[in-house]
C-alpha cells in the first residue's frame, strides 16, 4: 500500500551495523518524511564502515528515536572510560570491541572533530535501554536485547541491568510476562531462531524479532510499519543468490554479535 502524503507512520528497524546503503534503501521505500517516526532498536555501528555517518544522521533527525545496543555500549566502554580506569581493563574492552567489529567504527570516530566526538558520546550516554509506545490502541515494548523488567539481580549472569538489556538474548518462543504488550527486539539475527533464507522478520506470539543480519554481507535490513503491519526489506541486488555466512553466537571468552 502506498503511503498517502498526509499519513503519519511509525516504523521499526534494528541492527543497521554501518550499512548506509541498506538504511537509505529502507528510507526510500517507505517514503520517510518529517511527519513519520522511525524507532531504531540499537546497533547502528560496527562491522561496516558507515556507522558514525548513520549515527550522525540519526542524531540530526528529530524523528528517529534510538535505543542503546550492545555495540554502542562497547563503544562507550572504550571512548568514554572513566578517569583512572585501569589500563588492563580498558585494553580488554578495546579487544572485545575490535573482536565484534569495532575497529572500523573507532577509526571513523577519531576522524571526527573534537566537538563532534563529544556530541556523539553525550548522545550515546543518554540513550534509553527500553522504550514503551502505543499505536492505535496497541502497546509495544521496544528493546535491543531484553526487557529491563526481566533482569534479576543476583540471579542473572549479568552484573547490572544495562549489560542485561543490551546483551541478553530474548527467546521469541519462550513464555513471557508481557501478555498486554508486543515486544519488538533486535540483537540476534533471526536465522538463529528459524532456518529461513534470506532472513526475515520473525513474528511469534507477542514477540517480533527485527534483526535480519544486516551486519553481514549477505544479510539485509528489515523494517516494520506499526500502523499497517507492512514489512519492508532493503534492496541489495548484488547479494542475490549468495549464501549466508553468519557465525552462531555462543558463550565464548568474548561476547559476540
Amino acid at each position: 500500500m502506498r503511503k498517502e502524503e498526509t499519513e503519519k507512520m511509525t516504523y521499526i528497524i534494528a541492527d543497521i551495523h554501518g550499512r548506509a546503503d541498506r538504511f537509505h534503501s529502507i528510507l526510500k521505500q517507505i517514503h520517510f518524511s518529517e511527519e513519520d517516526t522511525l524507532y531504531i532498536l540499537g546497533d547502528v555501528i560496527d562491522r561496516n564502515p558507515d556507522g558514525i555517518q548513520i549515527l550522525l544522521e540519526i542524531m540530526d533527525a528529530a524523528n528517529m528515536p534510538m535505543l542503546l545496543g550492545n555495540h554502542e555500549y562497547m563503544m562507550l566502554n572504550v571512548v568514554d572510560a572513566p578517569v583512572g580506569y585501569p589500563e588492563e581493563y580498558w585494553a580488554a574492552e578495546l579487544e572485545n570491541w575490535y573482536y565484534n567489529g569495532g575497529e572500523i567504527t573507532l577509526q571513523a570516530f577519531l576522524k571526527q572533530p573534537e566537538q563532534s566526538r563529544k556530541r556523539i558520546i553525550d548522545y550515546l550516554e543518554n540513550l534509553p535501554l527500553n522504550r514503551e509506545i502505543s499505536i492505535n490502541g496497541r502497546d509495544y515494548l521496544l528493546v535491543h536485547g531484553s526487557p529491563e523488567a526481566t533482569f534479576e539481580p543476583g540471579i542473572s549472569e549479568y552484573p547490572d541491568v544495562t549489560m542485561y538489556a543490551v546483551w541478553n538474548r530474548l527467546d521469541p518462543f519462550a513464555e513471557n510476562d508481557f501478555a498486554d504488550k508486543t515486544i519488538l527486539c533486535g540483537h540476534t539475527p533471526t536465522i538463529f531462531f528459524r532456518d529461513s533464507l534470506p532472513m526475515e522478520i520473525l513474528i511469534n506470539g507477542n514477540v517480533i524479532c527485527m534483526d535480519c543480519g544486516c551486519a553481514f554481507p549477505d544479510g539485509r535490513l528489515g523494517c516494520l510499519c506499526l500502523e499497517t503491519e507492512e514489512i519492508f526489506y532493503s534492496e541489495d541486488p548484488g547479494n542475490a543468490g549468495k549464501q549466508y555466512r553468519v557465525k552462531t553466537p555462543g558463550r565464548k571468552r568474548k561476547r559476540e554479535i
